[in-house]
């Protein structure tokens, strides 16, 4: 069943790799300045509820591949990024496309966000995957 078998300490790993995944992506040196370039606002240290909304959002995000793959079977690491590419190209991209249609962000700031929720699914779907 989807609960079952599931390891929590593989669930909390990938979520803290999740949130390491995010600081490195969204860091100056990387994508972080050119992405507040494209949201068109300033630099700021983000609250500390934001922060928590998001290492919520990462461990709930955690829960729900390791209860798919808890009903999936997925014999070798390519099935693993195909399932993450899978679940951003059917879900992810589709939900940011609606936004970006309809919202007032560029294509570049839409480009940035689904970047690295690849980058994101793909490295928590190999962690939980590979060891949950």
């Amino acid at each position: 069943m989807f609960f079952q078998n599931i390891n929590y300490w593989i669930i909390i790993t990938a979520s803290i790799v999740g949130m390491i995944v995010g600081f490195i992506w969204y860091a100056p040196w990387a994508f972080g300045k050119l992405w507040m370039k494209s949201k068109n606002t300033p630099i700021e240290k983000p609250k500390t509820s934001v922060w928590i909304g998001m290492t919520i959002s990462t461990f709930i995000t955690a829960f729900v591949l390791a209860a798919l793959f808890n009903s999936l079977v997925i014999v070798s690491f390519w099935g693993l990024v195909l399932t993450a590419f899978l679940l951003w190209i059917g879900f992810t991209v589709p939900m940011k496309l609606g936004d970006y249609y309809f919202g007032t962000d560029s294509f570049t700031f839409f480009l940035l966000s689904v970047g690295h929720e690849l980058a994101l699914l793909t490295v928590m779907s190999l962690i939980i995957g590979i060891f949950g």
